[in-house]
């Protein structure tokens, strides 16, 4: 996916780039925006970049199916917890407590698995070109 990028900074170990919360987003959630609906990321260094430049910046689609994991496996830990933990024990109290566990620790698994994953290059944002005013239409269609 194309998006635009405003350049924050350039410095020796990457360009600092900070993406604004667009329509696209709300079916995509894997930058988890913060704050004011920004998000940052240090990305390789674009040659012609400077800080305060637009940038176009090409998001892997690999990366939307860590955001379904993010998610995903926590639910389906808290669903196979709360049904073993019913089916023997024979409690619904107790299958809640199994389910509550493995879901807490799903949710530690995948904190983890996202800090590693995010080091990986081939889940970063690259960045594909300058913004133009004059290419704006033919470098979104792409």
């Amino acid at each position: 996916m194309l998006e635009r990028a405003k350049v924050l900074s350039v410095g020796e170990k990457g360009t600092e780039i900070e993406f604004r919360k667009t329509s696209a987003c709300e079916s995509c959630r894997k930058c988890a925006f913060g704050v004011g609906g920004t998000v940052t990321f240090t990305v390789e260094n674009y040659p012609e970049a400077q800080a305060g430049d637009t940038v176009v910046v090409e998001t892997a689609e690999k990366s939307a199916v860590s955001s379904l994991l993010l998610f995903g496996i926590p639910l389906a830990a808290l669903i196979i917890g709360f049904a073993a933990g019913y089916f023997i024990f024979g409690s619904e109290l107790i299958g809640l407590g199994v389910g509550l566990i493995l879901f807490m620790n799903a949710f530690i698994w995948v904190f983890f698995a996202d800090k590693w994953l995010g080091k990986k290059k081939s889940f970063l944002p690259v960045i594909k070109e300058l913004y133009k005013e004059q290419n704006e239409e033919e470098t979104m269609e792409k």
